[in-house]
């Protein structure tokens, strides 16, 4: 499991981004520890199934590939146990 951040050129490539990234598994939401699911920041993902952050990283730039953006200007990725504070809870 991780978390990927990623920052495209093009404000208007995150629709097609967002569509792409649950294509591939990933999710703008997360659960925490008590089971509420917290909304994760603009352009930040989720994904459950084990992985490496250079697996994360690939899969971000390969998703802008897919939809024909610009190779993303930045990509911050995770694996492993998040810690987080100040996300919006969305369900309880």
């Amino acid at each position: 499991m991780g978390v990927v951040r990623v920052q495209l050129h093009d404000e208007t490539d995150y629709e097609a981004f967002h569509e792409e990234m649950e294509n591939r598994g990933f999710t703008r939401t997360i659960v925490g520890d008590s089971g509420k699911l917290y909304a994760l920041p603009h352009a930040t993902y989720f994904k459950p199934e084990p992985t490496t952050a250079g697996n994360l990283r690939q899969e971000a730039a390969d998703a802008a590939s897919a939809i024909g953006a610009k190779a993303p200007k930045m990509v911050i990725a995770t694996s492993g146990h998040s810690s987080w504070s100040g996300l919006k809870v969305v369900a309880e």
